[in-house]
């Protein structure tokens, strides 16, 4: 079955489980059959409007899975779930309707502050009966996945068209269709002449009274041929088709009694099928003719053929699903690529901020920019995140602004999360440094604290790990004399004795590299700071720590 077969079903058992919105609660004794009531809507006009909802619900999921990584493989499997677990996991009749109106007052008097939904409310309701059953967990569902079905479902069922409301009169066709089937009362069988009816015995009490006549449709002792004829009469079943039934049970090893039974089932199923592909549909002319060679192949007790006409039925229904789901996967792809080029549209408007020194606007830009993105394009979106980031760092540290200085750290941190071994390193390292940078920033702001000093060193320790010493000697100890300060700090706030040493054990190689560059500036600070390190630690000589001349 195909993810839109699936949907179909979906959807259109969604909207029977929403019956009782439209005051067409189904009978709890009756399951919810999604595929039947589908059926019932593609012979009538209501089928346009339910085949919008679900091509808009085919859209959200090929949406979903470029931009919030939803395969359609597992989309596909939790709806064909969901649509069993609807009919096992019922409302109460009345009870949708209560939890309805109550979450539309609610939703109502804090329209401000709560953007859910009556359908993600009922989603949710939902859901926390089927977990209380324990059937979500014997299904093995993701919840997450879940709650974003049933809620876009309902969605397209409740609010965003008026498909429940249109649809009120097919779904009370349909329950009245379940209700005549499992009401209807056996047929009346002849008594044969000298029986008197069971259950019209006169009483001796009361010799005219007389009690209700209770048949059964085929009593043991009535002949077969009398009891098909009945089975023939009741479902009007032609007498090619007929035949031809009689000719496949004959065949098997039963009873005469499950015979007539089975015989009565295949009759059913027959005519409800020649019902079902004579209802006129919009669909294409070849298709329609399919079907009505179909019917009458299967009335005429042709199986085979019917067989052939059938699997053209198939064809002609798989050909058009193909061409709806190629349809989406084009515009798909447009969107895909308008995103793309939506999302460089913003870009190049935060570039123009960052040329005339707007850091706020700049970062804004960038953000949205990455924002706007499908999930799909995750080393864009990391290169957005990037100049967020750095456009907050230079509002931080040509400000000194403290939310500047924690909104550029939370950015960093963002892209640390979007870096994979496919990253560039030199990204990855500027990715490190910035947020190695920001956190120390941001410790020197809390001096009680060390958990920003703690990050800082992890951030700094992997961007060392980034830079090929050999290649780019220079830059691997700039990283070593920054991560030796933070080392250096810390070790002021909670344990001198282990960090200092570590720091001096980063300094020594770093000292090393900008001596053999004649950077006598830096070699200069990184003595300084062995210098403050052997001062400080009692039991760390001095000439140990700055053994190379000054």
């Amino acid at each position: 079955m195909s993810l839109y077969e699936v949907l179909d079903r979906f959807v259109a058992t969604g909207v029977l489980a929403c019956a009782g919105l439209v005051g067409a609660d189904i009978d709890p004794s009756s399951p919810l059959d999604g595929a039947e009531f589908s059926a019932r809507l593609r012979s009538s006009k209501l089928n346009e409007l339910f085949g919008a909802a679900l091509d808009a619900l085919a859209h959200t999921l090929w949406f979903a899975n470029e931009r919030q990584g939803i395969p359609l493989a597992a989309a596909e499997h939790h709806a064909a779930t969901l649509t069993a677990l609807m009919s096992e996991v019922r409302f109460a009749p009345g009870e949708i309707a209560k939890a309805f109106t109550a979450a539309r007052g609610q939703l109502t008097a804090a329209a401000d502050a709560a953007p859910a939904t009556p359908a993600s409310h009922l989603a949710n309701l939902w859901l926390d009966k089927t977990s209380s059953a324990g059937a979500l967990a014997r299904t093995g569902l993701d919840l997450e996945i879940s709650r974003f079905l049933m809620s876009e479902m309902l969605t397209h069922v409740i609010d965003r068209t008026p498909l429940l409301t249109t649809l009120a009169p097919a779904i009370a066709e349909h329950r009245t269709a379940l209700a005549s089937h499992k009401q209807r009362p056996p047929p009346a069988i002849p008594t044969p002449p000298g029986v008197t009816p069971p259950g019209n015995e006169t009483s001796p009490g009361n010799p005219q009274r007389t009690r209700p006549v209770l048949v059964a449709p085929t009593p043991p002792n009535l002949p077969a041929a009398t009891a098909s004829a009945e089975i023939q009469a009741r479902h009007r079943l032609p007498e090619g088709a007929l035949r031809r039934i009689q000719q496949i049970l004959a065949q098997q090893p039963m009873s005469a009694e499950q015979r007539l039974a089975r015989l009565d089932e295949l009759g059913a199923w027959l005519i409800s099928t020649v019902a079902y592909l004579r209802k006129p549909t919009n669909d294409a002319p070849a298709q329609q003719q399919a079907k009505l060679d179909a019917a009458t192949a299967l009335e005429h007790g042709d199986f085979e053929q019917a067989m052939d006409y059938l699997r053209a039925v198939r064809e002609h229904t798989r050909d058009s699903r193909r061409r709806i789901e190629a349809r989406i996967a084009d515009e798909l792809q447009s969107l895909r690529l308008q995103m793309i080029e939506e999302a460089a549209a913003t870009s190049r408007l935060g570039e123009l901020a960052l040329a005339r020194m707007d850091l706020d606007s700049a970062a804004d830009y960038f953000a949205d920019a990455a924002g706007q993105l499908p999930a799909s394009e995750a080393a864009l979106e990391l290169d957005y995140r990037q100049k967020q980031a750095e456009a907050l760092a230079a509002k931080a540290e040509t400000t000194g602004d403290a939310r500047a200085l924690q909104a550029s750290a939370q950015a960093f941190r963002k892209c640390r999360s979007l870096v994979t071994t496919a990253t560039a390193s030199r990204t990855r390292t500027r990715i490190s440094v910035g947020l190695g940078d920001m956190l120390t920033a941001l410790a020197a702001r809390h001096p009680n604290e060390t958990i920003e000093l703690e990050e800082a060193i992890t951030a700094y320790a992997d961007a060392i790990a980034t830079v090929d010493q050999a290649t780019k000697p220079m830059q691997w100890a700039l990283v070593q004399l920054s991560h030796a300060a933070a080392l250096i700090e810390l070790g002021k706030r909670f344990d001198r004795h282990r960090h200092w040493t570590q720091a001096a054990t980063v300094l020594m190689p770093a000292l090393e590299v900008f001596e053999s560059r004649n950077a006598m500036d830096l070699a200069e600070a990184a003595r300084a700071k062995l210098r403050d390190i052997a001062g400080g630690l009692a039991d760390v000589p001095a000439q140990g720590l700055l053994s190379r001349p000054a």
